[in-house]
């Protein structure tokens, strides 16, 4: 005689999603950034200079 034991259940709150947007190159659209400086800003953003692969453009992405 074989018993299966089931382990208890446990309450779990309802699961929550973020979801955000990709941030992309303002000129050509791109996802491929590459950052080669970030700066900590010290009230919980950085600071990211970021280069896109495609058109090699350069810009600031401030991540909050």
């Amino acid at each position: 005689m074989t018993t299966t034991t089931t382990p208890p259940k446990v309450d779990r709150p309802e699961a929550r999603y973020i979801y955000f947007q990709r941030p992309r190159c303002p000129d050509c659209g791109s996802v491929k950034l590459l950052a080669y400086r970030s700066t900590d800003n010290g009230d919980g953003s950085v600071t990211r200079y970021v280069r896109c692969a495609d058109c090699v453009a350069r810009f600031v992405l401030v991540v909050e």
